[in-house]
């Protein structure tokens, strides 16, 4: 699994400031020390340590707060490097990747398409002035409250989808026959059935099976997000004050640490789904 931490992939975190980290992995340390140094240069206290004694990335990424990643030598080839990259951007979309010393993927494409959330390659061991480059694009994401607007509204707007899975799975609809197709068209894809109808729709399937409990976990993180989607849909941006934006006279700020979270909020919540859609499919296959 892309999770699992090849022992033999040595690696290092920066952290900058409290504001900025970076995963180095790889062998070219000459590189490494010129991005540090450059870095030093703008003005960031550049602190770089080894990789924690973790045996995944999720726990890693989870206990350490990382923005870019800089990734090369794979011990499995390039890729498994590849491959890595694709797992960070879906779990994380905030995440930008370099990759050193690999052919364009066309991966790329698609995310070069984007201001941020980039996938980007590069054929040579000459990497750190283009690690630059993405690092400093990486930075002013944090300042663009257009751009983490958008972030939070998709994170929800994705998590709905999943809600219609476990929907779908729970009332046993085949979605390749004609009653099933209608069910997605006429109930789940009904503009009039808001996200808020879906979730009491959730609850009352959850506790009725007696997974009262299930709910109470991911009930509150699907309510948090909701009302920081219903906030950055229906707001002022304060143009003087990156980050900031005022709902009904209350001002509220998204910045990197707080995104971080909305991220690994909507992530949870999204495995939780994932998890119940699974049970509830295999309950009515036995059945």
């Amino acid at each position: 699994m892309c999770s699992e931490i090849p022992p033999s992939w040595s690696g290092s975190i920066i952290q900058c400031n409290k504001e900025l980290g970076i995963l180095l992995l790889g062998t070219q340390e000459d590189q490494f020390q010129k991005i540090c140094a450059m870095l030093y240069d703008e003005g960031l206290d550049v602190q770089r340590s080894p990789l924690p004694d973790i045996e995944t990335w999720d726990e890693l990424l989870d206990k350490c707060p990382v923005d870019i990643v800089v990734a090369g030598d794979h011990p499995a080839g390039s890729k498994e490097c590849v491959k890595f990259a694709r797992y960070l951007i879906r779990r994380n979309p905030l995440i930008d990747v370099l990759l050193y010393d690999v052919d364009r993927i066309d991966e790329t494409t698609k995310y070069d398409k984007s201001l941020y959330t980039k996938i980007w390659t590069h054929d040579g061991a000459e990497f750190a002035q283009r690690a630059l480059s993405m690092i400093n694009m990486g930075r002013s994401k944090w300042n663009d409250i257009i751009f983490l607007r958008g972030m939070v509204i998709s994170q929800v707007v994705e998590l709905e989808s999943y809600i219609n899975e476990v929907l779908a799975a729970y009332f046993g609809s085949n979605m390749s026959d004609k009653l099933g197709k209608q069910f997605i068209e006429f109930i789940l894809e009904n503009p009039t059935f808001l996200l808020e109808g879906k979730k009491k729709v959730l609850q009352r399937i959850l506790v009725s099976a007696g997974r009262g409990d299930q709910w109470k976990s991911i009930g509150s993180k699907l309510s948090n997000l909701q009302s920081l989607r219903n906030k950055v849909a229906h707001c002022g941006v304060e143009p003087d004050e990156p980050n900031l934006i005022i709902s009904m006279d209350k001002e509220y700020k998204y910045d990197r640490v707080k995104m971080r979270k909305i991220i690994q909020d909507a992530r949870q919540a999204r495995l939780h789904l994932i998890d119940l859609a699974k049970d509830m499919r295999n309950t009515q296959n036995s059945m």
